[in-house]
Protein backbone atom coordinates (compact mmCIF):
# COMPACT_ATOMS: atom_id res chain seq x y z
CA UNK A 1 0.00 0.00 0.00
CA UNK A 2 0.46 3.24 -0.50
CA UNK A 3 1.81 4.25 3.33
CA UNK A 4 4.63 0.37 3.18
CA UNK A 5 5.86 2.35 0.27
CA UNK A 6 6.98 5.47 1.54
CA UNK A 7 8.60 4.09 4.41
CA UNK A 8 10.20 1.68 1.90
CA UNK A 9 11.39 4.84 0.04
CA UNK A 10 12.41 6.92 3.09
CA UNK A 11 9.48 9.71 2.40
CA UNK A 12 8.13 11.49 4.89
CA UNK A 13 4.20 11.38 5.02
CA UNK A 14 1.93 13.65 7.03
CA UNK A 15 -0.94 12.18 8.92
CA UNK A 16 -3.88 13.74 10.14
CA UNK A 17 -3.11 12.83 13.71
CA UNK A 18 -0.53 13.86 16.02
CA UNK A 19 1.93 16.81 15.10
CA UNK A 20 1.89 15.81 11.25
CA UNK A 21 1.08 18.62 8.51
CA UNK A 22 -2.72 18.41 7.40
CA UNK A 23 -3.23 18.28 4.02
CA UNK A 24 -6.73 17.12 3.39
CA UNK A 25 -9.18 18.78 5.52
CA UNK A 26 -12.46 16.75 6.91
CA UNK A 27 -16.37 18.87 7.81
CA UNK A 28 -19.48 17.19 8.03
CA UNK A 29 -21.93 19.02 6.36
CA UNK A 30 -25.70 19.17 8.66
CA UNK A 31 -27.13 17.27 5.12
CA UNK A 32 -24.87 14.82 6.02
CA UNK A 33 -22.46 15.21 2.72
CA UNK A 34 -18.72 14.88 3.94
CA UNK A 35 -16.45 17.54 2.52
CA UNK A 36 -12.55 16.85 1.70
CA UNK A 37 -10.81 19.69 1.41
CA UNK A 38 -7.69 19.62 -0.40
CA UNK A 39 -4.73 22.04 0.86
CA UNK A 40 -1.12 21.22 0.40
CA UNK A 41 0.71 23.51 3.08
CA UNK A 42 3.03 25.85 1.46
CA UNK A 43 2.57 24.80 -2.12
CA UNK A 44 0.70 26.80 -4.70
CA UNK A 45 -0.59 23.47 -6.05
CA UNK A 46 -1.75 20.08 -4.60
CA UNK A 47 0.03 17.05 -6.01
CA UNK A 48 -0.06 13.34 -5.46
CA UNK A 49 2.10 12.47 -3.11
CA UNK A 50 2.65 10.03 -0.89
CA UNK A 51 1.28 12.24 2.43
CA UNK A 52 -1.43 13.53 0.22
CA UNK A 53 -2.82 9.80 -0.59
CA UNK A 54 -2.63 8.77 2.51
CA UNK A 55 -4.26 11.55 4.16
CA UNK A 56 -6.58 11.46 1.34
CA UNK A 57 -7.41 7.59 1.91
CA UNK A 58 -7.96 8.11 5.83
CA UNK A 59 -10.75 11.00 5.44
CA UNK A 60 -12.15 8.97 2.90
CA UNK A 61 -12.20 5.84 4.78
CA UNK A 62 -13.48 8.28 8.11
CA UNK A 63 -16.13 9.32 5.79
CA UNK A 64 -16.89 5.47 4.58
CA UNK A 65 -17.20 4.72 8.33
CA UNK A 66 -19.09 6.95 9.39
CA UNK A 67 -23.24 6.00 9.48
CA UNK A 68 -23.98 9.79 9.55
CA UNK A 69 -22.33 10.59 5.93
CA UNK A 70 -24.48 10.03 3.13
CA UNK A 71 -21.70 10.87 0.18
CA UNK A 72 -18.54 12.88 -0.22
CA UNK A 73 -17.21 15.83 -2.06
CA UNK A 74 -13.79 16.24 -2.82
CA UNK A 75 -12.46 20.00 -3.50
CA UNK A 76 -9.53 22.10 -3.35
CA UNK A 77 -8.46 25.31 -1.74
CA UNK A 78 -6.05 26.16 -4.10
CA UNK A 79 -7.78 28.57 -6.58
CA UNK A 80 -6.73 27.53 -9.45
CA UNK A 81 -6.15 24.14 -9.73
CA UNK A 82 -7.65 20.69 -8.50
CA UNK A 83 -4.13 18.18 -8.77
CA UNK A 84 -1.60 19.20 -10.28
CA UNK A 85 -0.87 15.31 -11.24
CA UNK A 86 1.84 12.95 -9.09
CA UNK A 87 4.62 14.72 -6.77
CA UNK A 88 8.12 14.98 -9.00
CA UNK A 89 9.81 14.84 -6.23
CA UNK A 90 8.23 11.68 -4.89
CA UNK A 91 8.69 10.45 -8.51
CA UNK A 92 12.39 11.23 -8.25
CA UNK A 93 13.02 9.17 -4.85
CA UNK A 94 12.68 6.49 -6.51
CA UNK A 95 15.67 4.30 -7.08
CA UNK A 96 14.58 1.34 -9.53
CA UNK A 97 11.61 1.46 -12.43
CA UNK A 98 10.01 -1.43 -9.86
CA UNK A 99 9.91 1.08 -7.32
CA UNK A 100 7.94 3.70 -9.56
CA UNK A 101 5.51 0.76 -10.92
CA UNK A 102 5.09 -0.19 -7.13
CA UNK A 103 4.01 3.72 -6.16
CA UNK A 104 1.99 3.81 -9.21
CA UNK A 105 -0.22 0.82 -8.16
CA UNK A 106 -0.65 1.78 -4.83
CA UNK A 107 -2.05 4.98 -6.32
CA UNK A 108 -3.79 3.21 -8.64
CA UNK A 109 -5.56 1.01 -6.33
CA UNK A 110 -6.02 3.49 -3.99
CA UNK A 111 -8.19 5.75 -7.03
CA UNK A 112 -9.74 2.54 -7.47
CA UNK A 113 -11.14 1.86 -4.06
CA UNK A 114 -12.77 5.69 -4.56
CA UNK A 115 -14.11 4.97 -7.71
CA UNK A 116 -15.98 1.58 -6.27
CA UNK A 117 -17.14 3.64 -3.48
CA UNK A 118 -20.16 2.46 -1.66
CA UNK A 119 -21.24 5.82 -0.93
CA UNK A 120 -21.49 8.67 -3.85
CA UNK A 121 -18.39 10.82 -4.37
CA UNK A 122 -18.38 13.76 -6.45
CA UNK A 123 -14.81 15.85 -6.99
CA UNK A 124 -16.10 19.24 -7.70
CA UNK A 125 -12.93 20.54 -10.31
CA UNK A 126 -11.90 24.21 -10.12
CA UNK A 127 -8.74 24.85 -12.51
CA UNK A 128 -6.21 22.47 -13.53
CA UNK A 129 -6.72 18.44 -13.08
CA UNK A 130 -3.88 16.75 -14.77
CA UNK A 131 -2.61 12.78 -14.51
CA UNK A 132 -3.64 11.09 -11.64
CA UNK A 133 -6.07 13.82 -10.44
CA UNK A 134 -8.32 12.73 -13.15
CA UNK A 135 -8.63 9.25 -11.97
Amino acid sequence: NIMSMSQRLGVQFSSVSGDKQKIIGYDVHSSGIAILRMDTPNSKVNSLSTAFTTQLMEQYKRAIDDPAVKGLVLISSKPDCFIAGADIQMLASCKTKDEVTSLSRAGQQSMLEVENSPKPVVAGLMGGCVGGGME
